[in-house]
């Protein structure tokens, strides 16, 4: 929920394209560093990361598929 509102803007801003791009790069990033973290508290901000990501993804994907 928390990103909705700026992954709208984000999504009108980069185009369709590049912010899929920017999600899966959040996604990659989320699941390398939550496979080797160092502490536990490192492990909850690569979650953050890949929800952050996933969100994206899922405001970008329908709007993306529906203009293709």
């Amino acid at each position: 929920m928390v990103k909705a509102l700026p992954g709208g803007y984000i999504i009108n801003a980069l185009r369709r394209k590049k912010a899929l791009i920017i999600a899966a790069v959040l996604i990659l990033a989320s699941a390398i560093g939550t496979a080797l973290p160092p502490n536990f508290t490192t492990f909850w901000i690569f979650r953050i990361i890949g929800g952050l990501g996933v969100g994206l993804a899922s405001l970008t994907v329908p709007v993306y598929i529906s203009e293709s």
